[in-house]
């Protein structure tokens, strides 16, 4: 995690310092906003314009998934809003898990700010780089191999002259309720090989010479998230 962190600034911060903070606009430009603050919007969705940006060839196996987490270690409870077309205030839907969906990119482009009514500090933003497949009892592997290979390029492509510095995604990292189950990568003649558990995570290692070959996936319970990784 920390790999990934610092290699695509995974950690946004919802609200730093007071002096770090952008100008609010005039207060006139968001009238139902008189207890929002504003926020620079690539603060909290580092990388989405970038993303977005790509080729959809180049991102249709990988996506970036930002999820808000209040001070608590809780999900949820920290409202994010844009500016709409007729000039009132949008908020970002927000999932259970507490996963939010980024505006579209010409949205940040136009306006540069979202509001928020969380104090400074009481909140952050964190990103993940997830597989673009739906988490599964059974998975195609390629799918999960498409990804990796994916995300490994955007990150150098970004990186340009230190791209030879930058990790590659290798790792796929689904994690459970509770703790692991028994997790498998099929090959192509039927037989089974271990995924490699630790405490509520299992692990995916397509280079690695247990798991190189892989057709498919098979699990005893659908993970709750999955997460690309370095290593």
């Amino acid at each position: 995690m920390r790999a990934a962190r610092a290699l695509f600034a995974g950690l946004a911060l919802l609200a730093a310092p007071a002096a770090a903070q952008p100008a609010v606009p005039d207060p006139a430009a968001a009238p139902e906003s008189a207890d929002l603050r504003a926020v620079r919007a690539r603060d909290v969705f580092p990388y989405w314009r970038d993303y977005a940006a790509l080729d959809p060839s180049e991102r249709d196996a990988f996506a970036l998934r930002y999820r808000v987490i209040g001070t608590d270690g809780e999900p949820g409870g920290v409202d994010l809003w844009t500016r709409g077309e007729d000039g009132g205030l949008e908020r970002l839907a927000e999932d259970a898990e507490g996963y939010v969906t980024p505006p579209a990119p010409e949205v940040l482009e136009a306006d540069g700010h979202l509001w928020t009514g969380a104090p400074p500090g009481s909140a952050e933003v964190t990103m993940m780089i997830v597989p673009a497949i739906a988490p599964s009892e059974a998975m195609d592997a390629a799918a999960l191999v498409s990804a990796l290979a994916q995300a490994s390029n955007a990150v150098r492509r970004r990186a340009g002259v230190m791209a030879l510095f930058t990790p590659d995604f290798r790792t796929v990292v689904m994690r459970f309720d509770g703790p692991a189950p028994d997790g498998w990568a099929v090959m192509a003649d039927g037989s089974r090989r271990p995924l490699v558990a630790e405490q509520d995570t299992l692990r995916f290692t397509p280079r690695h010479r247990r798991h190189r070959g892989a057709v498919r996936i098979e699990l005893e319970a659908r993970p709750r998230t999955m997460a690309l990784m370095p290593g």
